[in-house]
């Protein structure tokens, strides 16, 4: 089985800043450190016309069910790869995000658009996150797909204050 979660990210910026923002490695340090990582590290690098943005960071992970706490730990190292591709003629991107987990047998891979809206910019992101742990990997799907949902709710007030400052 896996677990779908969506978000809408609205910023008052143009696609072109809120862009700037997302592949700027000392935003993506701040996020992934507010948003309950440590040990965080970030590379940015072009990608055909676009950015890859990869961020490792460990994670507590709480509510798993003792069994998968067993394999996984209370701690898990994740591996974010995020690829934009080239702005299209009205400013606006899609991009790609795989997410791994260490050795807990989790995995996540979404998608992202950004798009002007008026004058802001909207973010819509979707990510499905899928556990493969005998009995109860539905219980850790939900934990991750919980941890990512916070992120995205974070990430909005993150990304405002970012941008209210640069």
């Amino acid at each position: 089985m896996t677990k779908s979660v969506s978000g809408r990210l609205v910023y008052d910026a143009d696609p072109a800043a809120v862009y700037a923002m997302y592949v700027d490695p000392k935003f993506v340090q701040s996020k992934n450190e507010r948003t309950g990582g440590s040990n965080v590290s970030v590379k940015v690098s072009k990608k055909g016309k676009g950015n890859e943005i990869v961020a490792s960071r460990t994670l507590p992970l709480g509510g798993l069910p003792s069994m998968a706490k067993k394999v996984v730990g209370d701690t898990v190292d994740t591996i974010e790869t995020d690829v934009w591709e080239e702005a299209e003629a009205d400013g606006s991107r899609n991009g790609t995000t795989v997410i791994t987990f260490g050795k807990a047998p989790l995995h996540a891979e979404g998608t992202f658009r950004l798009e002007a809206d008026g004058n802001q910019t909207v973010c819509t992101v979707v990510i499905n996150v899928k556990a493969n742990i005998p009995l109860v990997g539905g219980k850790a799907e939900s934990v991750a797909s919980e941890q990512v949902i916070r992120a995205i709710n974070a990430e909005e007030a993150i990304g405002q204050e970012w941008l209210a400052s640069h």
